[in-house]
């Protein structure tokens, strides 16, 4: 609904997209249903999702020794 109300249009499934949000984690919720699922499965498998959030759980481990992770 979020992304309806951005202005998302899907015009081909995985395809590109202006807006696309997506739920990793919520709390300690897990929720799953065939639009979502929470945590988010693919999570632990996207760098982009790793990096911010090693430097989350350790404020130190950044820089130089995320790249070496």
């Amino acid at each position: 609904m979020i992304e309806q109300k951005m202005g998302r249009v899907k015009l081909i499934d995985k395809g590109p997209r202006n807006v696309d949000l997506d739920i990793l984690l919520y709390d300690d919720i897990t929720y799953l249903d065939e639009r979502l699922q929470i945590p988010h499965k693919l999570m632990l498998e996207r760098e982009f999702v790793l990096r911010p959030l090693c430097e989350y759980v350790n404020p130190v481990f950044t820089g130089a020794e995320a790249d070496q992770a």
